[in-house]
């Protein structure tokens, strides 16, 4: 390690500076957001650095295994040649937490990028390891996982293929989006991870596209929706969500440039919302999907009815009573009702009496799934309600998230309690979670419910800790006993990546030793150089203190702060 920091700690911009001009412009990491240099300006960068791996294995005294970081440096430099385009405009990845927290996902994803991007076929094998046992799973056929935009942007390829902490296959999962104008061209490369998830595990996938105030994305977004189910193929289709939580775009103005009355009253009260899923199932029908349910995602101001109605109907807001009823009207039993609850959230949770930090009261009742706590009841509400509207008890019923943060603040009294939003609180809550038998109080209970979410992730710029797994470059699911490192066994091969017509295409050849297999625990992984100021909250999720961390992902991002190629 001392060998390897000397010799980069007297590097500069300026050793790099006759390769870092415009023959070829991609992107490079900056540790900010991404600038164009030239790509033989990265590979030397890289390809420096690896020529120094056998001198620090020596050094190190550390075995074999870290030999094999010259063949993963070098793929690492391949991949960061053509997969990094200029194309990074995404406001809350440029925020100054967005900034400091991709550009250390960047570097710790390049692991699980080389590993499983360049073999795609090992998808559906990964799962986290750990030495706390939960479950069992119970009618795990009607259970699925949600996959945040850290999986399915970063390690596409460690989607778990097993439920964390419980040993039962994960029959399902919810992709949010197929993927997102801001994020760079990895997208081909997360697709076929997911068609090689699906077709080695046998998932379904609940796909969704957005609906938003900005039209030319929620085009895009549909476009990406049919490749990847075009890529999938109609049996693993489990349905189409259309637009997500859009009772609640109404309360966003503070907190978006795109949003305005126009949009509201052009999506709730002129009919764009009826008109833009219309199109979109006619369009999911002409590809082969007919059959398939479709759907549009609410959470609990929907259920905000009344006498007359039973869902929200407010003018200038949401018609969410009136879209429900052409819904049912026009597509019969094909349209699933698909709600999210969160008892984490409830804003009507106090804490316990005489006390300024304790709720057992309230956890008690929350984190638990038998059918006198809040989850359960919450979804026999729902069910009453859409009973109500069609006179069926047995409509298509899908709670599409349910989940509990590990860390974090709610805006209700629950933030005073020392244990709310505590890894404990989500061991329970998850625990409790997979052992549930589906079941609701005196009504049909859900067909299908999907868990969020694998990994923490961030939310409009926002960290949040729902994950059962911490980040792509871990091993460890999230609960574990204090000290528990994942013990890793890689098997490495020679492979050849060709150019193709796809943007996302790596290019060359890249060329490794002959099969070696070497199991490694992960290194350790000290504090890290920033030059803008205190650390960010989102940055103190124990990224910088894990173990798991591969050693050459921490040297990339050494090298990249302190030498800024």
């Amino acid at each position: 390690m001392i060998t390897i920091i000397l010799s980069l700690s007297s590097c500069s911009s300026s050793e790099w500076s006759s390769n870092m001009f415009p023959q070829e412009s991609i992107s490079r990491f900056h540790g900010k957001c991404l600038q164009p240099v030239n790509a033989e300006g990265v590979e030397a960068a890289v390809g420096s650095l690896a020529a120094q791996v056998p001198v620090l294995a020596h050094v190190a005294n550390a075995g074999p295994a870290h030999f094999q970081l010259r063949k993963m440096f070098l793929r690492a430099a391949v991949l960061l040649k053509s997969r990094l385009r200029a194309k990074y405009a995404s406001k809350a990845a440029c925020s100054p937490v967005g900034r400091r927290w991709d550009s250390r996902i960047l570097a710790y994803s390049v692991d699980t990028k080389v590993r499983h991007g360049f073999a795609p076929s090992d998808s559906g094998h990964f799962a986290c390891q750990t030495d706390a046992v939960l479950g069992p799973v119970r009618n795990a056929t009607r259970k699925g996982l949600a996959v945040d935009d850290t999986t399915l942007r970063w390690c596409s390829g460690s989607i778990p293929a097993v439920w964390p902490n419980a040993d039962a296959p994960v029959a399902a999962l919810r992709l949010f989006k197929a993927w997102d104008p801001s994020w760079q061209d990895d997208r081909e490369l997360a697709w076929r991870n997911l068609k090689a998830y699906v077709d080695q595990t046998g998932a379904r996938v609940l796909m969704g596209t957005s609906i938003s105030c900005v039209s030319a994305d929620d085009d895009q977004s549909w476009e990406w929706t049919k490749g990847l189910m075009q890529v999938l193929g109609p049996d693993r289709i489990m349905g189409l969500a259309i637009g997500n939580e859009l009772e609640l775009l109404f309360t966003k103005f503070a907190f978006s440039d795109t949003v305005d009355q126009a949009c509201i009253d052009r999506l709730w009260e002129r009919g764009g919302l009826w008109e833009i899923f219309t199109r979109i199932v006619d369009d999911f029908d002409s590809l082969g999907f007919g059959s398939i349910p479709v759907t549009s995602v609410f959470g609990g101001l929907a259920l905000a009815g009344n006498s007359t109605h039973p869902f929200f109907e407010q003018v200038g807001k949401a018609r969410v009573n009136s879209f429900f009823q052409n819904a049912t009207a026009t597509f019969g039993d094909r349209y699933a009702f698909t709600w999210t609850t969160y008892p984490y959230f409830d804003p009507n949770e106090r804490l316990d009496e005489g006390t300024t930090d304790e709720c057992e009261f309230a956890r008690n009742r929350s984190l638990c799934f038998d059918n006198s706590c809040d989850a359960p009841k919450s979804m026999a509400y729902m069910r009453r309600k859409m009973t109500d509207l069609t006179g069926k008890s047995n409509s298509t019923f899908w709670i599409g998230e349910t989940g509990w943060s590990s860390r974090g603040s709610v805006q209700s009294e629950m933030k005073y309690c020392k244990n709310w939003a505590a890894p404990e609180s989500l061991e329970k809550y998850y625990d409790s979670f997979l052992q549930w038998d589906g079941s609701t109080p005196g009504v049909e209970p859900p067909d299908h419910v999907f868990y969020f979410t694998i990994r923490d992730s961030l939310n409009f710029g926002n960290a949040e800790q729902f994950g059962v797994i911490e980040q792509c470059h871990m091993g460890e699911c999230k609960l574990r006993s204090p000290g528990f490192n994942a013990t890793y066994t890689t098997t490495s091969s020679s492979t050849a990546v060709s150019d193709g017509p796809s943007s996302s295409s790596t290019s060359g050849t890249v060329e490794g030793s002959k099969e070696t297999t070497s199991t490694t625990t992960s290194a350790m992984m000290g504090s890290e150089t920033t030059s803008e100021g205190e650390e960010s909250e989102a940055e103190l999720t124990d990224l910088g203190s894990r173990s798991s961390l591969s050693l050459y992902s921490f040297l990339l991002s050494f090298l990249a702060v302190r030498c800024d190629w």
